[in-house]
């Protein structure tokens, strides 16, 4: 036997503030680039909250209708081949030449 306190509701309350027929955005993609911004995309669909199937987007405000693409938040500018920026781990210790200065040698 069903239990009655968690049973779905017969029927739903639509208003111009939640309507039954309605906008839903899928969840965002992955950012399609790793770095230097780029872009993110979602599906975004007309549908009939009642029964939960899709409906016409004639019947979906267009002027409501969410973002399907918006930048990412991965601003940093992304490397060129030829930038050569030292890591700390890749600097190799002090080494006198020479002329007796301390020499620093990096790997890139």
């Amino acid at each position: 036997m069903c239990n009655e306190d968690t049973r779905p509701n017969d029927s739903m309350n639509c208003s111009a503030e939640r309507p039954c027929i309605d906008w839903v955005p899928g969840p965002w993609s992955s950012c399609a680039a790793t770095c230097g911004g780029g872009h993110q995309f979602r599906a975004i669909q007309c549908m009939d909250r009642r029964s939960s199937v899709p409906a016409d987007e004639g019947e979906c405000d267009q002027l409501d209708k969410p973002r399907q693409r918006q930048r990412c938040a991965n601003e940093q500018p992304c490397l060129r081949s030829g930038d050569h920026k030292y890591h700390s781990s890749q600097l190799q210790q002090p080494q006198h030449n020479r002329g007796g200065q301390n020499e620093v040698k990096g790997y890139y």
